[in-house]
């Protein structure tokens, strides 16, 4: 099971890699999703992740905090709304719509109501901080 927790935590890193990449591609999410299956697979897994520039520049803040700065917040919810609002128009079972606005409606109540905002740090601030 470690094996295959720390393949899915590599696949979602290489996902988060190329989401630092590509603007199309969200980071924070997939990036977390490593975070979880790295953690769940080895301790040593875990720290060569949190070592990395993966970790300090997109989720350093999330992990300790558990807040995301207005800017993620937003750019995570229209990203996951074109990409459910792409699959809407694409499928047409009724069934499957209805799901998908559902999921949608799920998305931004958490996002909105259960995940904090957070102010953004400043450069001198996030280098006081890992200090």
């Amino acid at each position: 099971m470690k094996i295959l927790n720390l393949f899915i935590g590599l696949v979602f890193v290489g996902l988060g890699v190329l989401g630092a990449i590509l603007p199309v591609l969200p980071t924070t999410p997939f990036l977390l999703v490593a975070l979880f299956f790295l953690s769940k697979s080895s301790a040593k897994a875990e720290r060569i992740f949190k070592n990395s520039w993966l970790y300090h520049r997109f989720l350093k803040h999330y992990d300790q905090t558990r807040s995301l700065t207005a800017k993620e917040k937003r750019n995570i919810q229209i990203l996951a709304t074109l990409m459910i609002g792409i699959a809407f128009l694409i499928i047409h079972s009724l069934y499957l719509r209805i799901l998908l606005l559902i999921l949608l409606c799920i998305h931004h109540y958490v996002f909105i109501f259960r995940i904090p905002t957070s102010e953004q740090l400043t450069t001198t601030e996030q280098t006081t901080e890992e200090k």
